[in-house]
């Protein structure tokens, strides 16, 4: 009986983190500068000064953007 609430407990642990993961997705995460992790989610944004068009805001934090410095592209 122990066993079984040792692994439900793990089970949900496992669960909650996979959530947490999941959910700040969006955000960039680098181990190292250059290396960055972002999910390929289409939901583009482009710098504002230039154009230059990223697939996420994640990619565009990645390449040094900040969140001021980027917005919805204009899909015309």
């Amino acid at each position: 009986m122990k066993k079984k609430h040792i692994f439900g407990a793990v089970m949900l642990i496992a669960g909650i983190t996979a959530s947490l993961v999941i959910s700040t997705s969006q955000e960039a995460t680098a181990e190292k500068p250059g290396e960055c992790i972002c999910l390929d989610v289409y939901d583009p944004v482009c710098i504002i000064e230039t154009g230059q068009r990223f697939s996420n805001s994640c990619y565009a934090q990645c390449a040094g953007f900040t969140p001021d410095e980027y917005g919805p592209c204009d899909l015309d």
